[in-house]
């Protein structure tokens, strides 16, 4: 949290800048800390914020206890208004743990990126995390909002492929003859992040065009795009590797979804979810690159997940046999998958040691019932 609370004394009334003051004697600052003077409730708030900045430990104790306590509703109308101070609004997510005052943060276009991320990042409530990932303007514009929301433990898979598909279509939409149609039905949305029966809670939006995407400020080495009909030795490997791992996440995102063989075989197993996701929804993605990422010990289960719950990928036997063969792959995906391994194969499952016993005991189970 980096406030600069002098900037924010400054743009206070006279009056005000009086009670807040160090030359203000003690008594009377802890006086206004404890909420025991006659002010109108957004004024109130605002002196209490400042005062948890007091050097005086039994004022800054004060002031959070008396902030903590005013109304709910009163509180929530304050941080609606597009009026409100960022940095109050920011101290209020970061300090008071109210998912209804984050909702109502969440909504203000006046709110800094940066509270933006830290809510992205720490939010719990799936309704505050879908208001952040829908808000087209923010996404596009911060790649640390994004990266947040990929970090999050909270964000379900479906939300973090909303966002992810939402990009992809950004970082294309020279080639999408529906892109601007699409863009058109969904503008009165942007701004809010909010479906239409919830416009008028974040007020009035504009019909802008999306801002920037943060795709456009990076330009990507040909030698991570173009495919090369060599394959590549381990130094131009290991080079390829270390050059990737010093990108930032805009720029591995971008690879991602549009890199080519060696650029997707190291993003594979990107410690971020959505990056190695992304790889997935690569244009240029093989079925043999599937069938070597269905036999890695490396990537993420998440990744085995998503191949397995793809048709397309799926009917290919080697991606069926791969995944029941790796010990990385969820159970229940391999149970599912037992009956369509040939027995040849199964026969090799039942005595594998890297195995689960689950696993080699129902391949067993099967061949018995061949008989």
């Amino acid at each position: 949290m980096n406030i600069d609370i002098q900037k924010v004394v400054e743009e206070l009334p006279d009056n005000l800048q009086a009670i807040v003051h160090p030359d203000n004697p003690v008594e009377k600052r802890l006086l206004a800390a404890s909420g025991a003077i006659p002010l109108v409730p957004r004024n109130l708030a605002i002196v209490l914020f400042i005062l948890t900045f007091d050097e005086n430990a039994e004022i800054k104790t004060a002031a959070m206890s008396s902030l903590k306590d005013i109304p709910q509703e009163i509180m929530i109308d304050m941080l609606n208004d597009k009026e409100t101070n960022p940095d109050f609004l920011d101290y209020m997510v970061r300090n008071m743990g109210n998912e209804k005052y984050n909702q109502a943060v969440a909504l203000n276009s006046s709110a800094k990126d940066s509270t933006y991320e830290y809510l992205a990042r720490n939010e719990h409530s799936q309704t505050n995390i879908d208001i952040i990932a829908n808000n087209k303007k923010r996404i596009l514009r911060s790649e640390k909002i994004v990266e947040a929301l990929s970090n999050n433990p909270s964000v379900s898979r479906s939300t973090l492929d909303e966002v992810l598909s939402f990009l992809n279509l950004q970082l294309n939409r020279e080639y999408s003859g529906s892109y601007k149609a699409e863009r058109s039905e969904q503008s009165d949305d942007v701004e809010s992040g909010q479906l239409s029966d919830e416009k008028t809670e974040a007020g009035d939006v504009s019909d802008e065009e999306y801002t920037e995407s943060f795709f456009d400020r990076h330009d990507i080495d040909n030698e991570f795009i173009e495919e090369t009909e060599e394959e590549a030795t381990d130094i131009i490997q290991d080079s390829v590797y270390s050059r990737i791992q010093m990108l930032n996440m805009a720029e591995r995102l971008k690879i991602a979804l549009q890199g080519n063989m060696e650029a997707r075989r190291i993003l594979i197993r990107d410690n971020n979810k959505m990056i190695s996701n992304a790889v997935l929804k690569n244009p240029r993605l093989t079925d043999m690159e599937i069938v070597l990422f269905s036999q890695s010990k490396v990537v993420d289960d998440e990744i085995l997940r998503r191949i397995s719950e793809n048709r397309k990928w799926m009917r290919l036997y080697q991606v069926k046999s791969s995944l029941v063969n790796n010990p990385k792959t969820p159970v229940h995906i391999s149970m599912n998958l037992l009956r369509h391994i040939r027995e040849f194969d199964l026969r090799k499952i039942m005595v594998d040691r890297n195995l689960p016993g689950t696993i080699t005991t129902a391949a067993r189970n099967i061949l018995k019932e061949k008989k």
